[in-house]
């Protein structure tokens, strides 16, 4: 898998400049339930995933835990 770009200290400056509305609309834009996440999920317990496949299981997870932790700093934010 190619080496991940360190996006959160971006992200957050990028956050520390919004307003409420703003934080508010990244606060609400949750992650939406991700079916090929569960499925590949589901074949790597059984032990079945490709290598590619385990890549693409890796970039979900990584593109969902983004999502969430930049929710969980707007969030902070509106403390």
């Amino acid at each position: 898998m190619d080496e991940m770009v360190d996006w959160k200290p971006h992200m957050i400056d990028m956050l520390q400049n919004y307003n409420d509305d703003q934080l508010w609309d990244v606060v609400n834009n949750y992650p939406v339930e991700d079916l090929r996440l569960k499925e590949l999920t589901a074949l790597g317990k059984q032990g079945k995933l490709s290598a590619d496949e385990l890549t693409e299981l890796e970039q979900r997870i990584d593109a969902w835990d983004q999502q969430v932790l930049l929710r969980s700093e707007a969030l902070l934010l509106l403390k």
